[in-house]
C-alpha cells in the first residue's frame, strides 16, 4: 500500500531518500539489516490498535512543524499535510500547525506538544547522535550508556541493534526517513566515497583525466 507520505519521496525528495526503518542511517556503523521497516503499514491492525484503547471513534490532535527548510525537510508543510492524510486513514485527525522551531522545541520540551514533524542534523557521524533524547527508558539508557564506553566497534554496534529494537517496542519516535545531501562533482574526480551523514571526505579522492 502506497501511503501519501510514501509518494513524497519522489514529488519532494526527488528520489534521493529512503524510507527509514531505524532512527541510524544505512552505511553508520550500528545499523541494523535485518530491520526493514519499522512498523508495516497496516491500517486495519492501526483501527484495532485504536478500538482497544477505547478510542475506536478516533481523536483529534494538531500535528506541529517548523517552517525551515532543510535536506531532510525540503517542504516542511507538504511531509506533514502527508502524515496527517495517513493518520486520517485510520480515523486520526491531524490539524496541521505551524511554529517557529526556538518555540516549537521548547513546547515539545515542557511536553505541550503530542504530534510533531522534526528533523534531525547530527553533529557527528556517530550512532550516538540519532539516539539523543529518543528514550528515557532505564533499559535502553543503560545500553547507550555502555555502548559509549565500548572500544570495540563491533560490540558497540550490536548495543545500537538492541536500543533499536527497543525503540521499535516504545514507539517514542517514528523515523520516516533518510535523505541523501546532494552533492555535485566533476566527472574527473576519482575514487571519492560520499558520506552516509556529514562531513565529505576527500582523503581518497584524486583527479582523473
Amino acid at each position: 500500500m502506497v501511503t501519501k507520505f510514501g509518494a513524497l519521496l519522489t514529488s519532494v525528495y526527488g528520489g534521493d531518500a529512503r524510507m527509514a526503518s531505524q532512527l541510524v542511517p544505512p552505511g553508520l556503523l550500528g545499523y541494523d539489516d535485518s530491520i526493514t521497516a519499522f512498523a508495516p503499514t497496516d491500517a486495519a491492525a492501526a483501527k484495532r490498535l485504536l478500538t482497544d484503547a477505547g478510542l475506536g471513534a478516533g481523536f483529534a490532535a494538531d500535528l506541529w512543524y517548523a517552517p525551515d527548510f532543510s535536506t531532510a525537510l525540503p517542504d516542511p508543510k507538504r511531509v506533514a499535510d502527508a502524515i496527517a492524510a495517513d493518520l486520517a486513514r485510520i480515523g486520526i485527525t491531524a490539524t496541521v500547525r505551524s511554529e517557529e522551531q526556538t518555540r516549537l522545541d521548547a513546547d515539545i520540551k515542557a511536553g505541550s506538544v503530542s504530534l510533531w514533524v522534526g528533523a534531525l542534523a547530527p553533529a557527528r557521524a556517530d550512532p550516538d547522535d540519532f539516539f539523543a533524547g529518543a528514550t528515557a527508558s532505564p533499559v535502553a539508557t543503560e545500553l547507550l550508556r555502555r555502548a559509549r564506553g565500548e572500544p570495540d566497534a563491533s560490540k558497540r554496534a550490536e548495543l545500537y541493534k538492541q536500543v533499536t529494537k527497543l525503540l521499535q517496542q516504545e514507539v517514542t519516535r517514528i523515523p520516516l526517513v533518510h535523505a541523501n545531501a546532494p552533492i555535485g562533482v566533476s566527472r574527473k574526480v576519482q575514487g571519492f566515497v560520499p558520506q552516509p551523514v556529514v562531513g565529505e571526505s576527500l582523503a581518497t579522492a584524486w583527479f582523473g583525466r
